[in-house]
């Protein structure tokens, strides 16, 4: 068997009921207790949730910084396109208005010829 991994409930049974005839029942406990029950890559202590917890908070701080700078990217796009809309409007507009007054001009011009 290797090192780290776990045993049968049967072969640790068998364990302790040699030790235990060997060394008696309270050795026998002692060393029991420091043989891990299970694999110890599936046991976590304390100080892996511990560290666990502090990469997800530091994750999450830098998740909030890139999400902060992707919303001012986008807001700061969204206000040169308005920007930019904005102007094309009123150019559009203002020319739209130079075309009704030329044409309205234009027909007074007729108007005025024609009578």
């Amino acid at each position: 068997m290797l090192i780290g991994m776990s045993i049968s409930e049967a072969a640790r049974s068998d364990l302790y009921t040699g030790l235990r005839d060997v060394s008696g029942p309270e050795r026998a406990e002692t060393l029991m207790s420091a043989i891990p029950l299970h694999d110890l890559d599936e046991v976590a202590t304390k100080r892996d949730i511990a560290e666990l917890r502090a990469e997800l908070r530091a994750d999450m701080a830098e998740l909030r910084t890139e999400f902060k700078t992707e919303i001012a990217d986008l807001r700061s796009d969204l206000t040169g396109q308005l920007d930019a809309l904005r102007k094309s409007t009123t150019t559009w507009v203002l020319g739209l208005a130079v075309t009704i007054i030329g044409a309205m001009t234009t027909l007074m011009v007729v108007a005025l010829n024609v009578g």
